[in-house]
């Protein structure tokens, strides 16, 4: 993997140096603003109110229940920073509201505190690493905070100010519409390269107007275009360097999927068993062809226009429907297609917790070298340099070589990065479903619940019964429960067959099976009880049917 070049966030501290000019030119118009005298908000205020107290309880319900992305919780004064964040919008939301709707001096005194030294300042400390274009996403952020602790301001000078508590709630939920969007966006599939640098400025064209009047846009936008123009002139001397200061860092890009190498899993993929997977998914009625809507959908990822994608489809499905060696030679047979597929399938066999961790180790491993460079991964998320430094500090202490992450330090010591990564970037590009970011991260919610009930029963009910295991450390028996899955039978289904190759062994939740060699019967199985070790521990074939 390629780093994006670190010389802008290297200049940082002198981008916000770009400030203080910028903020002189707001000076005017806060100042405007602090004259106003005292008058109702209107009926269209009040609608943008409730609408954002509506969206503000779902999203602050979503950052209560859903897990952060990774690189907000790997240095634990960013997990700090964004609890504090999370909690001092809460009180943020329920004061302010309380300061609109019934106005008194604790509640706007509440809030303008709550706002001023907690959820400014933790604002203002996540604005380096925020998501999108920083030539966009940095300026916006700051005049957002600023105008943000202005209105708490003058919020706390006149608590009891009904005009002051909407302005104040208002610019509060800016945040909050920009998730409206980009949830928006990605329901839609709208301004996908985009996606969070067109959100906040769609958050400011609607919460920037009612608080600044009819100039309110044109002032972010001329705040924005002065700090680029600036930024442009003063730091920025190579291609490199611009393209790091302009270019949309995306939340589900974490990593990259599209790789001149499809990807593979533990088992190995071969052709036949991608083509024939890919073949089944596509034909959804199982009459054994496919139609020129299915062939347009194989054809998706192929890096081609929609016109010639849809040309190429029309063409192929002219004589009639496609069948499997019509789709072998005729799509099957472009590179993309091909690939995707196969990583498809490797996608689909990762069933299992170690399945998912080594699925995405070998995604980051590029070189096949067994192992991953974490510098490099944390350089794709956009954390700045010292922080980097300092999370391969951390791993240091456990002795685990930073620079050549192997397998099991990955597994083990960064599950929010590997879970990340396979829910909401290899889901996205290899999984047959689709759903929009609430669904994911829901199933991404369950799925960890049944796995981890999983793992706790196979821990604690079943695993100690294994003879063989009970002497073994814990640590050897949670990485077995991470690798266990469920296998439901129905009666006279065969479970292991004799002389076969063994890749796993079974231990019995519930229900009874018999086992039997040379079709007679040798004894019969319970809860608890466990088969198939042996052929693994001797590298023989199946001594019985189960």
């Amino acid at each position: 993997m390629i780093a994006p070049a670190p010389v802008a966030r290297t200049d940082y501290r002198k981008a916000l140096l770009l400030f203080t000019p910028l903020g002189a030119l707001t000076v005017p118009v806060y100042w405007h603003l602090a004259q106003q005298p005292e008058t109702p908000p209107s009926l269209s205020v009040w609608t943008l109110v409730a609408l954002s107290a509506l969206a503000n309880v779902v999203v602050l319900t979503y950052h209560h229940l859903i897990p952060a992305h990774p690189k907000f919780m790997l240095r634990p004064w960013r997990r700090a920073v964004l609890r504090i964040h999370v909690l001092s919008g809460t009180v943020e939301l329920f004061a302010g509201l309380t300061a609109c709707l019934w106005p008194s001096t604790w509640a706007g005194s509440i809030t303008a505190i709550a706002a001023i030294f907690f959820h400014v300042p933790s604002a203002l400390m996540q604005t380096r690493i925020v998501f999108g274009s920083r030539a966009v996403m940095v300026p916006s952020y700051l005049l957002c905070i600023i105008t943000h602790a202005f209105c708490a301001a003058q919020l706390l000078l006149h608590p009891t100010s009904v005009m002051w508590a909407t302005h104040t709630f208002i610019i509060f939920n800016i945040y909050v519409w920009c998730r409206v969007y980009y949830y928006t966006f990605d329901l839609t599939g709208l301004f996908a390269g985009n996606r969070y640098t067109v959100s906040i400025l769609f958050a400011g064209a609607t919460m920037l107007t009612p608080l600044l009047g009819a100039l309110g846009f044109l002032m972010l936008v001329g705040f924005v275009g002065t700090y680029v123009l600036l930024y442009r002139t003063l730091y920025i001397s190579t291609e490199a360097q611009m393209h790091d200061f302009v270019h949309e860092r995306q939340r589900e890009a974490a990593a990259s999927v599209h790789s001149e190498h499809p990807l593979e899993g533990i088992e190995p993929v071969t052709d036949e068993a991608a083509l024939a997977a890919q073949f089944a998914s596509l034909d959804t009625d199982g009459d054994g062809f496919l139609n020129r809507d299915d062939v347009r959908h194989a054809l998706a990822v192929w890096p081609v226009s929609p016109a010639v994608l849809d040309a190429y489809a029309r063409e192929v499905t002219e004589q009639g429907p496609l069948d499997a060696e019509g789709f072998q030679r005729r799509v099957w047979s472009i590179d993309a297609v091909r690939q995707h597929g196969r990583s498809a399938l490797a996608f689909e066999r990762a069933v299992t917790d170690r399945d998912r961790a080594e699925l995405v180790f070998r995604q980051l491993d590029r070189d096949g070298s067994n192992d991953i460079d974490l510098g490099t991964l944390l350089e794709e998320w956009g954390l700045p340099p010292e922080e980097t430094q300092a999370c391969l500090h951390d791993l240091a202490k456990t002795g685990s070589n930073v620079h050549a992450l192997d397998f099991e330090t990955f597994f083990h010591r960064m599950p929010t990065v590997w879970q990340f990564m396979y829910h909401h970037v290899l889901r996205i590009a290899y999984g047959r479903e689709r759903s929009e970011m609430v669904g994911r991260a829901l199933r991404v919610m369950r799925e960890a619940w049944r796995a981890r009930a999983l793992g706790d029963r196979v821990r604690q009910d079943l695993l100690f019964r294994v003879p063989f295991l009970q002497q073994e450390c814990d640590s050897l028996i949670c990485d077995l429960a991470a690798s266990a899955t469920v296998v439901r039978c129905s009666p006279n289904d065969i479970v292991i067959a004799e002389g076969t190759v063994a890749d796993r062994f079974f231990v019995v939740a519930d229900g009874h099976l018999r086992v039997t060699c040379n079709e007679e019967p040798i004894t019969e199985l319970g809860p608890g009880a466990c088969f198939g070790e042996g052929a693994l521990l001797t590298d023989e074939p199946r001594a019985a049917t189960v």
